[in-house]
């Protein structure tokens, strides 16, 4: 069995480049989730950081309860569009 997409190029160049590009974003996702699943495990967000050569104290419990809030709402958005982000 085949599938074959065609586009009318350079009118549907920006549809192309979407669908050739598919892979790229589900990765870029997934590893995202991971950044964020790792985070939230491991409460690395409880320490200081360097942002542009200058240490910062980061939020811990209102950073925490965004970075939860963010990885629920890309996880719901996945199911809501009938996608897959893990086989």
């Amino acid at each position: 069995m085949k599938a074959i997409l065609e586009f009318d190029l350079p009118e549907e160049q920006y549809e192309f480049n979407n669908a050739a590009n598919g892979c790229q974003w589900h990765n870029l996702v997934s590893d995202l989730d991971e950044k964020l699943r790792q985070d939230i495990k491991h409460q690395r967000f409880g320490d200081s950081t360097r942002v542009a050569g200058v240490e910062v104290q980061l939020l811990t419990a209102p950073y925490g309860d965004a970075l939860e809030n963010i990885r629920k709402y890309i996880l719901d958005e996945i199911l809501d569009r009938g996608l897959k982000l893990h086989e």
